[in-house]
């Protein structure tokens, strides 16, 4: 039915330019929505993508976990997670920073938004609390260390909201 389909098999290549093109839209399109919605409401673009820019980029997380859960493959959920926030951190993060640093556009990356600072410290103690819960649990996924793991970014949402509006 989809025969025309065959084509991305035999060029890769060609599939990931086109995959790499709707991503770009998509991100245009979420930067311009996070952007309007910064101009007509009193947050930040920073907390908009400490939430809306957030979860958009971690619904592929989400459903991965949830069919690795379903099959009953927990350390497979865990290790992908895990390994996308390294690649977010390492990669994402270093990538730009490096390839700005190479075309002379900026020496030095600093974070001007004290909320994206204050993010950091939280993102780490959040870290911190999920290792923990984890280790308590004796390294198992139950309803207890879900619940626990879910209040703990509810409460860090809810902090960055308030520190958001204070400022």
């Amino acid at each position: 039915m989809f025969g025309f389909l065959n084509i991305f098999n035999s060029y890769p290549v060609v599939m990931f330019i086109i995959i790499s093109f709707m991503v770009y839209i998509q991100i245009q399109t979420i930067i311009s929505f996070v952007e309007d919605l910064s101009s007509r409401t009193s947050f930040t673009p920073a907390l908009l993508g400490l939430t809306i820019i957030a979860w958009s980029g971690n619904v592929g997380d989400c459903i991965n976990s949830s069919i690795f859960a379903k099959k009953g493959i927990p350390d497979l959920m865990v290790t992908t997670i895990i390994a996308s926030q390294i690649m977010n951190l390492q990669i994402c993060l270093a990538f730009p920073w490096l390839l700005s640093i190479l075309l002379g556009i900026r020496t030095k990356i600093e974070f001007e938004n004290e909320l994206t600072k204050n993010f950091f410290k939280i993102a780490f103690v959040g870290i911190f609390i999920a290792v923990a819960v984890m280790a308590l649990f004796g390294m198992k996924l139950n309803k207890q260390a879900g619940l626990i793991l879910l209040i703990v970014y509810i409460i860090s949402i809810v902090y960055q909201v308030q520190n958001e509006i204070l400022m």
